[in-house]
């Protein structure tokens, strides 16, 4: 077995089980897991542009405009066309919306008080350092996809 694979289980297994404990809690504010994190950003910037909520949260822009239509649908935030490029759309909370983050924000204090818990500062900095290493990696263009596609006939 590769030397890689037992750290890539853990990584899935660490992140799965948070992921499934942060929707187990945003669910109770009739919000997922993935909607806290659109609405956490926006709330952080105000008027940023969806390409940059997609940029922040590493997520692709199919799922950020699925989560955003529906949150808007909801009265939760909203869109309008950016003032310079009117291809860009700016996203913004609601009241609503707003209270709605504020709330969750604090469901999830305790949440990530576990999930840091677990290290001591200087730990959980070189692994922040580390996990941010490997978001690098993974989301630079993969050399070796590309050149595979590159040599097919």
């Amino acid at each position: 077995m590769h030397v890689g694979y037992e750290f890539g289980m853990l990584l899935r297994k660490a992140y799965l089980g948070f992921h499934r404990r942060a929707n187990a809690r945003m669910l109770k504010l009739g919000i997922t897991a993935d909607q806290f994190v659109a609405l956490s950003v926006i709330a952080q910037d105000e008027g940023l542009t969806q390409i940059t909520l997609v940029e922040r949260t590493a997520s692709d822009p199919n799922t950020v405009t699925a989560i955003l239509a529906l949150l808007e649908r909801r009265g939760l935030v909203r869109r309008v066309v950016h003032a310079k490029d009117r291809r860009a759309r700016c996203v913004s909370l609601t009241p609503t919306g707003r209270r709605i983050q504020a709330r969750a924000a604090k469901t999830s204090g305790p949440l990530l008080d576990d999930l840091c818990g677990h290290l001591d500062p200087a730990a959980r900095s070189q692994l922040e350092d580390t996990l941010r290493q490997i978001h690098a990696t993974f989301s630079a263009p993969d050399k070796a996809a590309t050149n595979n596609r590159a040599a097919k006939p």
